[in-house]
C-alpha cells in the first residue's frame, strides 16, 4: 500500500465486481395483474398451512374422546407437524432450487390433502400421528418454503416485505 498526498492506494487492482445486492438487482417489470394474482394465491397457501395447524386447538376434544389418549399424546401430533414443517424446511428448499417453486408449491398441495383426508380415517393415535403429523407436516414445508422463496421475486425491492407481511 502506497501513499499519495495522505491518502492510502492499493498496489494492486481490486475487483469490484460484487455479487448483485437489493441496490443493483434488476428492476422487476411484471404487471401488476400479475403481482396481485401471485400474492393473492400465496395468502390463500399460508392461510391453508397455518389454517391445519391452528384449527387443532378446535379438534383436540374430539380427537381426545375419539382415540382415549391422553391430552400430552394427542397434542403431539399437531407439534409434530409443526416440527416436521420447521425440520423439513432446508430439504423443500432444495427441491424449490432443484425444480422451480411450482413444483414444491403443487407436491406440497397434494400432501397436505392426503394428510387431511387419510387423518380423518385414522383408527389410532398413530395412524394420525402419521398422517395429519408426518404427512401434512412435510406437505406444508413444501408449500410454506415455495411461497417465501418465489413471492418475492414478483414484487421491486421496496414492496418485498410489504407483499411477505400481507401473505403471513
Amino acid at each position: 500500500m502506497s501513499t499519495n498526498g495522505g491518502v492510502h492506494q492499493l498496489d494492486h487492482e481490486v475487483d469490484t465486481t460484487e455479487s448483485p445486492s437489493f441496490e443493483t438487482a434488476p428492476k422487476v417489470t411484471r404487471p401488476t395483474w400479475t403481482r396481485w394474482t401471485v400474492g393473492g394465491s400465496a395468502f390463500l397457501t399460508l392461510f391453508a398451512v397455518w389454517g391445519n395447524f391452528y384449527v387443532f386447538g378446535i379438534v383436540l376434544l374430539p380427537f381426545l374422546c375419539e382415540f382415549n389418549a391422553g391430552r400430552a399424546v394427542t397434542s403431539g401430533v399437531s407439534s409434530s407437524g409443526l416440527l416436521l414443517l420447521a425440520l423439513f424446511a432446508p430439504v423443500a428448499t432444495l427441491i424449490v432450487e432443484r425444480y422451480r417453486a411450482s413444483v414444491s408449491m403443487y407436491g406440497g398441495v397434494v400432501m397436505c390433502f392426503l394428510g387431511n383426508v387419510l387423518a380423518s380415517f385414522s383408527p389410532n393415535i398413530t395412524v394420525l400421528y402419521l398422517t395429519y403429523g408426518v404427512v401434512l407436516g412435510i406437505g406444508s414445508s413444501l408449500s410454506y418454503t415455495a411461497v417465501l422463496v418465489d413471492l418475492p421475486l414478483y414484487y421491486p425491492v421496496n414492496q418485498r416485505s410489504r407483499a411477505i407481511a400481507f401473505c403471513e
